[in-house]
């Protein structure tokens, strides 16, 4: 669906609908064969008769295979009302979707709202998603077909039989065959080549797959079906083959970096929401883990990436935001980002802000520092918790360096809009960050590293150096000498061995897996070190926040005392467990202090003897 429109022909419906929530329009389209001029009349029905019947169709303007991103409205339908203009593409898909010797009530954005008239936009908005769940089914629109549309849907279909095929059989059977096999062959069916895969892999990276409106469109759908050109199949066979894939592996598929990401996220629009876990069960959450997942998806207007997914969101239920096209989207960001942390209690959110590819850093200065540009894609590899599935939440969490505790808020007349106020531990001052040249180099760093135990966790300095770089937070256990680090980024087969000679060489390649992806190492002057974002300089200073799962970098603004811009989130070896926090990792009144005994600096869980005071931390 489309919203923002640039060149249309005005409209001039008989009347504008009823702000009632429920009335909406449907398109009767008149028979005809494929070149014949299409004509339609509207017909003005409520979501709560009994005897609905329509489909609804989501598409977006391009095609896809060559055409761009277009906004040209130049396809004419002739209407009761006159001769109306719509989209090239869904000019297209009308008159394959026309049939030739009766009506077809359909549905479709363009025509079925006056986008011209805000108020009536603004009340079908919000009904969006019931009108994709209402219609009898859903007819996905990809665009004409092509020379390889056959064999990608062919490739397809065999796929998902390969899957329902092997789910009767047993799995050691299948792992032995998989051992010389393509999963296709062990279900006794052809084999697929590599050409086959690409050219399904290309189909499933059409313009359709990336605008913002289509995901609540298919996933709140009844039933979908997907069309292109005069070929159509079943969404649902088009996510039985990605979890076919995703059960027993795919030769070829990883060929090209785009194929992957593409498999996932064609099966995260056909799986229905209904069938996953948690479906619909809090509007706060829902709303945040969308985003998550559909972040960067192409829309004209930048508010649509949020009001897109409201009803996905919000499941069965009432949607807790009212679309609102007369606030603007650096309005609708800021608050959106507030209230997701007021109603889920962490500062997930945060983690948000660092992941976003090289490519666009820089693209967004209109919104707060510790606002999400969800206009701009996500890099899962620049997030530390890389879980970034539809389902994913706090209880997916890899690390908790603040406990079980919650977000602390600070609300106050006077507090902007675009600040966030809460309390937080203020625990460091960065003192030294890696250099860009090799690690030999940093001088600082190498004299840390000739302590014999790194103080935090009381490790042997050469263990903790490298849990650190692996971002391994496990309880180191005495009596294992062959440790083996099992954090986030596997580097290490044998402790032992590393000690004793792959030691640089293995440190190196980390290094420059980190550089890749704009991390760096760096030290505070109380003698903490870990993995931050590339952006990290000397004077930042490092901060535990209730609801946050790390340590955050800020960097106090110039001419600011208490005003902060957010840096990122940090990998601190030895705070990232709660060790920071009360012993029972409750909701905090005093997480940690840190104090000096007979000159030596050690991080003091928080006890009897100790009653520091939470700061208020301002972030702009």
């Amino acid at each position: 669906m489309e919203l923002q429109v640039t060149t249309m022909v005005q409209k001039k419906y008989a009347a504008p609908l009823p702000l009632d929530g429920l009335s909406f329009r449907i398109a009767i389209l008149s028979p005809g064969s494929l070149d014949d001029n299409l004509h339609m009349t509207l017909e003005v029905r409520s979501l709560e008769d009994s005897d609905l019947d329509y489909e609804a169709i989501s598409y977006c303007w391009s095609q896809g295979i060559g055409d761009t991103i277009e906004d040209t409205w130049d396809f004419e339908v002739k209407c009761d009302e006159g001769t109306i203009n719509v989209p090239r593409n869904l000019g297209r898909a009308l008159r394959r979707l026309r049939y030739r010797d009766r009506q077809r009530r359909l549905w479709m954005d363009s025509i079925c709202i006056d986008q011209q008239n805000v108020e009536e936009k603004n009340c079908q908005v919000a009904r969006m998603g019931r009108i994709f769940a209402t219609a009898t089914r859903v007819v996905v629109w990809l665009g004409e077909q092509d020379e390889n549309t056959a064999s990608a849907y062919g490739t397809i279909r065999i796929l998902a039989k390969a899957g329902s095929i092997l789910a009767e059989q047993d799995e050691a059977t299948i792992r032995h065959g998989l051992l010389t096999k393509q999963v296709c062959e062990v279900a006794g069916l052809w084999r697929v080549t590599r050409k086959e895969i690409q050219v399904m892999a290309d189909l499933l990276q059409r313009a359709w797959f990336e605008r913002a409106w289509v995901y609540q469109e298919s996933v709140l759908a009844r039933e979908t079906v997907v069309k292109t050109g005069s070929f159509e199949i079943a969404g649902s066979t088009i996510a039985s083959m990605v979890d076919c894939r995703n059960q027993h592996g795919l030769s070829y598929i990883a060929s090209k970096p785009e194929n992957l990401p593409a498999l996932d996220r064609a099966y995260n629009m056909f799986l229905p929401l209904k069938e996953r876990p948690k479906f619909g069960s809090d509007f706060w959450h829902g709303l945040f883990s969308v985003l998550r997942a559909r972040r960067g998806a192409k829309t004209s207007d930048p508010r649509d990436v949020i009001y897109s997914l409201l009803a996905a969101a919000a499941g069965e239920k009432t949607s807790l935001i009212i679309p609102d096209y007369n606030r603007s989207w650096q309005h609708l960001y800021i608050w959106v980002a507030k209230r997701i942390i007021e109603e889920t209690h962490f500062l997930d959110i945060l983690g948000e802000l660092t992941a976003v590819p090289t490519s666009f850093i820089g693209a967004s200065h209109s919104l707060p520092s510790w606002v999400p540009d969800w206009r701009l894609p996500l890099d899962g590899e620049l997030k530390f918790n890389i879980v970034l599935n539809i389902e994913a939440g706090p209880e997916s969490r890899l690390f908790w360096s603040t406990g079980l505790s919650e977000v602390s808020l600070i609300e106050s007349e006077d507090l902007s809009p675009t600040k966030l106020k809460l309390h937080g531990i203020h625990v460091d001052c960065v003192e030294s960050t890696q250099p860009s040249g090799d690690l030999a180099e940093w001088t600082e760093f190498n004299q840390f590293l000739t302590q014999k135990i790194y103080w935090p966790t009381k490790e042997p300095m050469p263990l903790a150096r490298i849990k650190m770089l692996s971002l391994d937070e496990s309880r180191w256990d005495l009596d294992r000498p062959n440790y083996v680090p099992n954090g986030a980024v596997y580097c290490v087969n044998d402790y032992e061995k590393y000690l004793s000679g792959e030691k640089e060489e293995i440190d190196l390649r980390i290094m420059s897996e980190m550089t890749r992806i704009r991390r760096k190492v760096l030290l505070t002057s109380r003698g903490f070190f870990g993995v931050a974002p590339q952006s990290a300089e000397i004077g930042d200073q490092l901060y535990l926040l209730p609801g946050a799962q790390f340590p955050i970098l800020l960097r106090r603004y110039p001419q600011e005392e208490v005003e902060y811009e957010f840096i990122g989130e940090c990998h601190i070896h030895g705070l990232m467990n709660g060790q920071g926090m009360t012993k029972d990792g409750q909701r905090v009144d005093a997480p940690c202090d840190i104090i000096s005994v007979n000159e030596a600096l050690f991080l003091r869980v928080h006890g009897e003897e100790v009653h520091p005071v939470l700061e208020e931390v301002v972030i702009g």
